[in-house]
């Protein structure tokens, strides 16, 4: 007769250690899924005819929402922290173009609840290794029609240039709830756009 050979019971030792590996994996996956849905800049091509524009945003949304609902003056709203401003940067890259047109404009979130003149937007862009105001701190006030340059109707142009050469140019948006406001409860969003026309 054959001798059959009794299958030995895995050990306690052995699961102890599946276990483990198993617990290591998952929480790998874990932090691997974390850092790729939390990537510290959000990119964005447009493609124009001569011209390609990339608008990298610092954060990790394009949307710039207002928490802190203490009212301030202009000058402290201008001089706010890191935690106060929304940066990003365009860069152009001129292709057949001889020159680009191009807008920077704000769209309100629907989300939105505080009135347009309690709130206060203000755009820097970056120049000779300091940032200086390119649109004076303002209440929200959307455009009646569309722009020749492509903003929509109900955006706000906080900015327009012209470019002949391929760029990178980078910008600081801020916002806040105005001294003369007396809101206590509420939000503001405001989302982002760059369009342009190649000449």
């Amino acid at each position: 007769m054959e001798n059959k050979k009794k299958k030995t019971p895995l050990s306690a030792e052995f699961w102890l250690i599946f276990i483990v590996i198993c617990l290591v994996l998952s929480v790998l996956l874990i932090i691997c899924y974390q850092i790729y849905n939390n990537r510290e800049t959000v990119i964005v091509e447009k493609n124009y005819d001569g011209a390609d524009i990339v608008i990298d945003y610092t954060s990790d949304t394009k949307l710039l929402t207002l928490t802190d609902l203490t009212p301030i003056n202009n000058a402290e709203g201008i001089g706010g922290g890191e935690d106060k401003f929304f940066e990003f940067t365009v860069d152009i890259k001129r292709k057949d173009a001889a020159e680009i047109e191009y807008e920077i404009s704000v769209i309100k979130d629907n989300s939105s609840t505080i009135p347009d003149k309690d709130i206060r937007i203000y755009l820097e862009k970056y120049v000779n290794n300091t940032y200086k105001e390119v649109f004076r701190p303002s209440a929200f006030e959307g455009l009646e029609v569309d722009s020749k340059v492509g903003s929509k109707k109900g955006s706000m142009i906080v900015y327009n240039d012209s470019v002949i050469s391929t760029e990178s140019q980078k910008y600081r948006l801020r916002l806040w709830l105005s001294d003369t406001s007396t809101v206590t409860t509420g939000t503001y969003s405001i989302d982002l756009a760059v369009n342009a026309i190649a000449k």
